[in-house]
């Protein structure tokens, strides 16, 4: 199969009817173009890289008290996709990476509005 440039901000992908989902390339049924994936995208993707990258995700996830399983449904991926992402073995990619990113700032806005919890004694 062959890609090829058909002018404004997408390509076709002659012989195929599939759409895009996550990483995978998949040509929609009915114009049979592949979406394009915008500069904001692009850099969105690059952000969300860098706070899995640095663990804050993680730690934004396990002080928020949600299960590496209630993300990955909330991102539509496996639960060992989100298991990679936070232990460096994958990166994340496509709308589940920029799904990802819509919980992180979310948890960073619960957890920075969170009342302080009292320690135990």
């Amino acid at each position: 199969m062959e890609l090829a440039r058909t002018g404004g901000n997408s390509r076709e992908l002659a012989g195929t009817a599939r759409t895009w989902q996550g990483s995978r390339l998949r040509v929609r049924q009915e114009t049979g173009k592949v979406p394009f994936v915008t500069d904001t995208q692009v850099l969105r993707l690059a952000e969300v890289r860098a706070v899995v990258a640095s663990g804050e995700a993680e730690q934004l996830r396990t002080v928020a008290r949600l299960s590496i399983g209630e993300v990955a449904r909330a991102c539509g991926v496996d639960q060992s996709t989100v298991w990679r992402w936070e232990r460096g073995t994958r990166r994340p990619r496509g709308e589940a990476a920029l799904l990802y990113g819509q919980l992180i700032d979310r948890l960073r806005k619960q957890v920075a509005t969170a009342p302080p919890q009292q320690a135990s004694a």
